[in-house]
């Protein structure tokens, strides 16, 4: 009951009513949300994919790579939060009843959560004091995390509330 009061007090707002209403909005939200999931994806399959040992570029070592790339990927989650919620109040009755966002939602606080763990050693390099399986283990399941919290953010616009 309340959460649905809540949905109906942001659906009300001056904000949301802006937002519908202007026709351009959504879409231009959107597209700074899909672009910012872009450079996170890119940034961090990088480093992911550096912890891993797959990528073994002549270029610089993992240290350099994480410092170079992380800083995007923080920048990126604050536009993504931004406009994130920018989509929620437009629409607050399609996506927060919906299972399948609240299931992104937990997906990345995890990915959040280990993506500064795994950061916090691929900047250290060699000084790392994570066993090197368990961190390439982290960096896999990070990319399959990210993976699937781009489907789940696809979803939410074709599923509906339980």
């Amino acid at each position: 009951m309340f959460f649905q009061a809540f949905e109906a007090w942001i659906d009300g707002t001056s904000l949301s009513l802006l937002i519908k209403s202007v026709a351009w909005i959504i879409p231009v939200v959107q597209s700074v949300h899909i672009l910012a999931i872009a450079v996170v994806m890119a940034s961090t399959l990088l480093v992911n994919l550096g912890l891993t040992g797959v990528l073994q570029s002549p270029g610089p070592e993992i240290s350099t790579a994480a410092g170079r790339y992380l800083g995007r990927v923080w920048v990126s989650l604050v536009i993504l939060a931004v406009s994130g919620l920018l989509l929620i109040i437009g629409e607050p009755q399609r996506t927060l009843p919906n299972p399948v966002f609240w299931t992104k939602m937990i997906l990345l606080a995890i990915v959040i959560a280990m993506t500064l763990v795994t950061s916090r050693q691929a900047v250290r390099g060699a000084s790392m004091s994570l066993p090197p399986a368990l961190l390439k283990g982290f960096a896999w399941i990070s990319i399959i995390l990210w993976v699937a919290i781009i489907c789940c953010g696809r979803w939410i616009a074709y599923s509906s509330a339980a």
